[in-house]
């Protein structure tokens, strides 16, 4: 909501600005991944927690995986890691100390995600 609120103030442009008219939410893993050097594959690049690597994992079974989470498929009307603040805390208190990022699939991400909290 304030990232919307300073594009009606300024001219700024984000990710989530609705384009033509259209507004589709988030695109992480629907129009959008990020692979690290190391093979990693994040659903955005803001946020450091990995859906697996493309090294050990098909792609097309990542792609099936961020979908399946409930924190990013199949569809999500705000910005995950810049407007949900359970997100944003859970987030910080996962990545903060880490050594290298992102966390790899099951450090992060995992098959046991909930919306509620723990």
């Amino acid at each position: 909501d304030q990232v919307r609120e300073l594009e009606k103030q300024f001219p700024v442009f984000t990710h989530m600005t609705p384009s033509y008219g259209s507004f589709k939410g988030c695109i992480t893993v629907k129009g959008i991944i990020t692979v690290t050097s190391t093979g990693e594959v994040t659903p955005c690049p803001y946020i450091d927690f990995s859906l697996g690597n493309v090294r050990e994992t098909p792609l097309e079974e990542i792609l099936a995986r961020g979908m399946r989470n409930p924190w990013l498929g199949p569809h999500r009307p705000d910005c995950l890691i810049g407007e949900d603040p359970q997100f944003i805390r859970i987030h910080t208190e996962k990545t903060r100390g880490a050594t290298h990022l992102p966390l790899r699939w099951g450090d992060g991400f995992s098959d046991h995600d909930t919306l509620t909290p723990a």
